[in-house]
């Protein structure tokens, strides 16, 4: 039996449809880190988000995010992302202290 979003609303449990996706989808995103991790890898590629912001976004730490990019061999750091990686870094000590 499937589960559509519009017979949740019709059950009351939610008020749109938009809604439910919403829900599902956060529980998703909560229930499976790899999928966050390989989402925050889609966008440090395609995007050119920063690896501290690609952690932030997989919800893992700087030194993780690089060691899987490193894995993966997506790996990169042009003059233009050292230093945003050189902010992020101390940003995040900044935080820290």
């Amino acid at each position: 039996m499937q589960i559509y979003p519009k017979d949740l609303v019709e059950a009351g449990i939610y008020v749109s449809e938009a809604d439910a996706i919403h829900n599902a989808m956060r529980s998703l995103w909560n229930a499976q880190p790899a999928i966050r991790i390989q989402f925050a890898i889609h966008r440090y590629q395609h995007e050119n988000l920063s690896i501290a912001k690609a952690a932030q976004l997989a919800g893992i730490s700087f030194d993780r995010m690089k060691e899987i990019l490193a894995e993966r061999d997506l790996l990169k750091l042009e003059p233009s992302q050292l230093a945003q990686a050189l902010d992020d870094v101390a940003s995040l000590e900044k935080m820290l202290s």
